[in-house]
């Protein structure tokens, strides 16, 4: 049975599909960012508050960037852990934890 789209309500048939966040979107007019507008990449789409939205805007929601709520100061004073974020444990896209030895994310599949 055919799914009904979030953003416009209408029927997603088969062959129109793109499956996000446990739904249905149409892939050509409704599969974007409801805060920017862009399309997300494969496996970059984030659910915020009910809404589809990019990897960016997920982090402007979250605090981690461009609102102003960040902690900058860590960043200041030469305190920039060593090695910078590719060290960090997690995807720098996704914020996936990242598989010992392994070049690419298991969940978004970026270069790691």
């Amino acid at each position: 049975m055919p799914n009904k789209c979030p953003a416009c309500g209408e029927t997603v048939y088969a062959t129109e599909e793109q499956k996000a966040i446990g739904r249905s979107w149409h892939k050509e007019t409704c599969f974007k960012c409801q805060r920017c507008g862009k399309r997300p990449s494969p496996g970059s789409e984030r659910e915020l508050d009910g809404l589809l939205v990019c990897s960016g805007c997920a982090l402007v929601g979250s605090g981690s960037r461009g609102d102003g709520s960040s902690n900058l100061g860590s960043f200041t004073g030469g305190t920039r852990p060593a090695g910078g974020t590719r060290d960090a444990g997690v995807c720098g896209q996704c914020g996936t934890a990242r598989s010992p030895g392994s070049a690419f994310c298991s969940g978004c599949g970026a270069r790691l």
